[in-house]
């Protein structure tokens, strides 16, 4: 069950079998076993649960983005017939029972996607960890030297009328979708933004070259975030070079209209809200709604002559 109030995966860590109760055994004077007792297991909000399927490949069996969703993975063991599932017309009270029957057993791998309004992604250096300080409580670390950030950082603004998860994604580089730097590790957390905020460096030389290394990574690391709402803000205006070259950072980011800002000095950061508060807005209310409610996961019986 995805539950809020759970933030991580850390009890898997060290604990790799959970168990449900095993059907009771059948009694006399009609009494049949007991099922196997429940057991709920729950998971961080944005947690995708998939089993490996009998050729090598893998499935999706859930995928907990709202709190409360339920998903039934194993079904536990049956209780025993009792002995009145042997009677007959002329043997009405036979002394026979079965055992309960064990539950089924599933090998399951989770995955942690935080389900965030947007992604603050960027390449080294280009103020990722400054910008998220600034419109919100969080407080990253931030150096001037590539990958400070290690880990997705989490941060709540008000935005707009309501609160909004804002997540900074370790820097990508050239080549993160195959492995390179430390993107490939977190690219799965942009996957959930209703936004993706690109941020660029306005002094790095060519931020045009800049954005089309950012937009190939994304493309390469699933067609899913191409099509994803972003937004390009250009970073670091309060450099005196970057302002004045604003014209031509411009032209050549070809017909993208980026925002231009200041995460240092917070200049520009009251029109980039405005902005996030409408994309969000209306990323948000395309989204097909997802109820609470409990799914269940049936995947074909294992051919027996197979083994």
């Amino acid at each position: 069950m995805a539950s809020p109030a759970v933030e991580g995966l850390e009890v898997f860590k060290g604990r790799r079998l959970f168990r449900a109760g095993d059907g009771g055994r059948g009694q006399g004077q009609k009494k049949h076993g007991r099922n196997g007792t429940d057991l709920v297991i729950e998971v961080p909000v944005g947690t995708e649960v998939t089993a490996l399927g009998h050729g090598g490949e893998e499935i999706t069996v859930a995928d907990a983005v709202s709190a409360g969703q339920k998903v039934l993975v194993a079904v536990g063991g049956a209780g025993g017939l009792g002995n009145a599932a042997f009677a007959t017309p002329t043997h009405q009270a036979p002394e026979k029972a079965t055992a309960g029957r064990p539950g089924e057993e599933r090998r399951l791998t989770l995955r942690v996607k935080h389900v965030v309004d947007v992604a603050i992604i960027g390449l080294p250096n280009s103020g990722k960890s400054t910008l998220l300080g600034a419109l919100t409580a969080a407080r990253p670390k931030t150096a001037g030297y590539p990958f400070t950030t290690r880990v997705p950082i989490l941060g709540t603004a008000e935005i707009g009328d309501e609160p909004m998860v804002l997540a900074e994604l370790p820097a990508l580089v050239a080549g993160s979708s195959q492995g390179k730097g430390l993107g490939n590790r977190f690219l799965v957390h942009a996957e959930r933004a209703a936004v993706l905020l690109i941020l660029l460096d306005g002094a790095s030389g060519s931020p045009g070259d800049d954005l089309k290394t950012l937009e190939f990574e994304l493309g390469k690391w699933t067609a899913d975030l191409s099509g994803k709402t972003r937004l390009v803000v250009v970073n670091k205006t309060d450099l005196s070079e970057v302002k004045a070259g604003a014209s031509k950072i411009g032209s050549g980011l070809g017909k993208v209209a980026p925002v231009y800002v200041s995460a240092l000095t917070g200049e520009g950061l009251e029109e980039l809200k405005d902005r996030l508060a409408a994309l969000v807005k209306n990323a948000r209310a395309a989204e097909r709604p997802r109820e609470p409610g409990i799914a269940i996961f049936r995947p074909k019986p294992v051919d027996e002559g197979a083994r």
